[in-house]
């Protein structure tokens, strides 16, 4: 019983110990034509961690992983930025008749394979992003 409960301290001290190491990240997700996103999502992500942070209607995000607004470990990082048109409200509505979700930008963007976004955080850092509209 005893080996449990060092092992549980042992864990939290790790853990409080990366809670130092916390970056605020924010930035801005616009159009070529410096237009903003007004909506949507941007992810940072490595095969272990992930952090999210809204698209505000002026374009601006702010990072959050555990808690709002808390940032993230210094690192390098995929990012992917996925925003979809409202499609308004479904309730009531069967499944098979929700209309399929439009996405505002180039699909490319929604997945780490194929965004062409990376960034190598180390300090407090804001990453502006640019994203192209979907085009059939």
């Amino acid at each position: 019983m005893k080996k449990q409960y060092w092992l549980i301290i042992c864990l939290c001290a790790l853990l409080l110990q990366g809670c130092g190491n916390q970056v605020n990240v924010s930035g801005r997700v616009t159009f070529p034509d410096g237009e903003p996103l007004t909506r949507g999502e941007v992810r940072f992500q490595t095969p272990t961690f992930m952090a999210t942070g809204d698209i505000q209607p002026d374009g601006s995000y702010v990072l959050s992983s555990l808690g709002t607004n808390d940032g993230i470990p210094r690192g390098t990082y995929t990012v992917t930025v996925s925003a979809f048109a409202d499609t308004g409200s479904t309730a009531g509505m069967s499944p098979s008749d929700v209309p399929p979700a439009q996405s505002l930008i180039d699909l490319r963007f929604n997945s780490p394979a194929t965004s062409g976004l990376s960034v190598d955080v180390q300090g407090t850092t804001v990453f502006d992003f640019e994203v192209e509209p979907f085009t059939r």
